[in-house]
């Protein structure tokens, strides 16, 4: 059977691979997702909008100041004077009405599904323009259940030291009780 984890596009890739190894009647043992959400249906617009134009204001605010005051980093601009675009996601998205389309599908969406169980490895904060969904959006991705671990650290520390072993120690106690438990029913 096979044991597969995902984080950030690696966990929407690993979700692709277990629904064609389950199309071909392969077994998917565990399937770990780390702290990643689904992108359909999981943000609040009005809160993402929101969270979106602060940090805008914020980032042109901090222009402003480092113009005024003459401190634009060298390298920081591209040779045409145009500022390189640093916010996730800029240069997959074209526009926003393609950004809506993907992250607000619409009532009638239907969410591809696994017929595994899916174990979410999540940190306790999250961002505010999220909806309440523990699951962080995959519970209406599978047929079995999900579990969802609270993990050390938050989204940018969770897989560096000292958290990451935490979350080392917690996958490999589910691995083992996993195999400890299918010894027992063969």
């Amino acid at each position: 059977p096979y044991h597969i984890i995902g984080h950030c596009q690696g966990a929407y890739i690993a979700f692709e691979m277990i629904q064609q190894l389950e199309e071909a009647n392969e077994k998917v043992a565990f399937f770990g997702i780390l702290d990643t959400w689904r992108d359909e249906n999981t943000r609040r617009k009005e809160l993402f909008f929101a969270d979106h134009a602060i940090k805008r204001i914020l980032t042109l605010r901090s222009r402003v100041i480092q113009k005024v005051f003459g401190k634009v980093r060298s390298g920081s601009s591209h040779s045409n004077g145009s500022r390189q675009r640093t916010t996730p996601g800029d240069d997959l998205l074209p526009g926003k009405r393609t950004m809506v389309q993907k992250y607000w599908p619409g009532g009638g969406f239907q969410s591809p599904v696994c017929t595994c169980d899916i174990t979410v490895f999540k940190v306790k904060k999250q961002f505010w323009y999220r909806t309440n969904d523990q699951t962080l959006g995959w519970g209406d991705r599978t047929r079995g259940s999900v579990k969802v671990i609270r993990i050390p650290g938050n989204h940018e520390t969770f897989l560096r030291q000292p958290h990451v072993r935490d979350l080392a120690g917690s996958i490999n106690e589910l691995l083992d009780n996993r195999g400890r438990s299918e010894e027992r029913r063969v």
